[in-house]
């Protein structure tokens, strides 16, 4: 059960819980956009990253690092909500550059990382 969620709080706290503990939490800056798929893209990327033999925590924090970057790079096609854009890692044109410019290690999961023909969006 989720309780005191603001909306005007500046980041989200994600957390991984069992009834009885918490496992493990994540803050991430809250982007000012409505998403339509947001969840799956989560939810998606979790299952992936389980099924290739991940633990449970640290998937966890790998596919909330991908949606994060997901929705950073979404866009919005029409008059409706966002998209998040799935294939962020595509649009790199330096292969030393990092997703979000920042120059931080942002490596990804070898499931996450560009296919070897580097497909274009």
């Amino acid at each position: 059960l989720v309780t005191g969620i603001s909306l005007t709080e500046p980041f989200i706290d994600n957390a991984l819980a069992t009834p009885q503990s918490t496992l493990c939490h994540e803050k991430f800056e809250r982007i000012d956009a409505h998403f339509g798929g947001a969840g799956d893209t989560l939810s998606a990327a979790l299952a992936a990253l389980i099924a290739d033999g991940s633990e449970l925590v640290e998937a966890f924090s790998e596919a909330l690092h991908y949606l994060d970057h997901c929705l950073d790079a979404g866009f919005r096609p029409g008059m409706g909500q966002a998209v998040p854009d799935r294939l962020f890692w595509a649009q790199a044109n330096d292969a030393d550059e990092t997703p979000d410019g920042d120059g931080e290690d942002d490596r990804l999961h070898p499931l996450m990382e560009p296919p070897f023909n580097e497909t274009r969006h």
